[in-house]
């Protein structure tokens, strides 16, 4: 059984590595009508890819605060 638990943990997060990360945040200047993407995700692979994706999404939208306190809209 201990074994089992191993393969299915393992198939997890070997798919949560594939999966793409859903860390754009898309804004626009309501005044000019500009588009601005705040990305965050590092090259290559990571062996901690569960934890790398909350890191990303927290860079995101780190970035997207100070372009909606600019006067920015979020689109997604």
């Amino acid at each position: 059984m201990p074994r089992l638990y191993l393969l299915v943990l393992l198939s997890l997060s070997g798919l949560a590595s594939c999966a793409p990360s859903p860390t754009d945040i898309v804004l626009r200047n309501p005044q000019t009508g500009q588009i601005m993407q705040c990305r965050s995700r590092l090259e290559g692979a990571s062996a901690f890819p569960i934890a790398q994706q909350w890191i990303d999404s927290e860079k995101a939208s780190d970035c997207a605060t100070g372009f909606v306190a600019a006067g920015w809209q979020r689109m997604n």
